[in-house]
């Protein structure tokens, strides 16, 4: 008889985590790579934004049946260090993992390896999120949901759930600037492979904009549920949009509530 599908969901959020490739700078070397990623300027910045917009999102999940994976790099300056263990403290499904520089792709794996399955587990959900951007409140449970029907349909092939659906934020200026949005292609916001737990790849071994590519994709039209940021440190350019709308003052700080748990006037003071 085969046992039921149950799966652990392992997010991974890279925050300054220095490493050989992944960034627009790489060709200058690991030393500009460096100097970029722990400029103080630019690290009071990502901690506001993850504080104000990554965190909130998902200590509001309406599940928490996950483990979040904070990977940074174990240069990290200790203040960064020491504030980041600080901020997550509260919450048992979050993690610091600081590790060396190296590749990207293997880093990640590592550690992956490192939060091991409960018994029970017959597939790993491996989920993305960047430390700028945020879920909605029911995503985790919403994916969850969704997994076990999908994984029916595959015949226990790895496949992907990518979210089309969501909000553009546009940060600077003192005032809350969003768009509803959809996407052609998997957005790397909530993005998740699903696989039985002995398949060796995960979420980030291809270009999520080429997923379709390599695996099934089930291309969840729920709306808004994610949030991608705009702001000066963008390291990509933000992907076009197949349709947008634009949300005014009031309506925007209602999404921001009731999706996302995330308190306006915190965004309207990014920059």
């Amino acid at each position: 008889m085969a046992q039921p599908f149950r799966m652990h969901l392992k997010m991974v959020i890279r925050f300054s985590f220095l490493s050989e490739g992944g960034f627009s700078n790489s060709s200058a070397g690991i030393g500009a790579v460096r100097e970029m990623l722990y400029n103080p300027a630019r690290l009071e910045r990502r901690f506001a934004m993850f504080e104000a917009l990554t965190l909130p999102a998902l200590a509001a999940q309406t599940s928490h049946d996950l483990d979040v994976i904070v990977l940074t790099g174990d240069t990290l300056p200790s203040a960064a260090r020491d504030h980041l263990e600080q901020i997550l403290s509260p919450y048992p499904w979050a993690r610091v993992i600081a590790l060396p520089v190296g590749g990207q792709f293997p880093a990640i794996k590592a550690a992956l390896d490192m939060v091991p399955s409960p018994p029970c587990t017959t597939h790993v959900g491996t989920m993305r999120l960047d430390d700028d951007d945020a879920i909605k409140t029911s995503l985790v449970e919403h994916t969850h949901g969704i997994a076990p029907h999908i994984a029916g349909a595959t015949n226990g092939a790895p496949f992907v759930i990518s979210y089309q659906s969501g909000v553009f934020a546009t940060l600077g200026g003192g005032e809350i600037a969003m768009q509803d949005v959809t996407v052609r292609n998997p957005l790397g916001i909530g993005l998740t492979l699903v696989a039985p737990i002995d398949y060796p790849g995960n979420v980030f071994r291809r270009n999520h904009r080429a997923l379709a590519q390599y695996y099934p994709v089930f291309a969840d039209a729920t709306p808004r549920m994610f949030l991608r940021t705009i702001h000066r440190d963008n390291d990509s350019n933000p992907v076009d949009p197949d349709g947008f709308k634009t949300l005014g003052p009031k309506r925007a700080r209602f999404v921001l509530k009731t999706a996302f748990g995330i308190r306006p006037d915190s965004m309207a003071a990014l920059g």
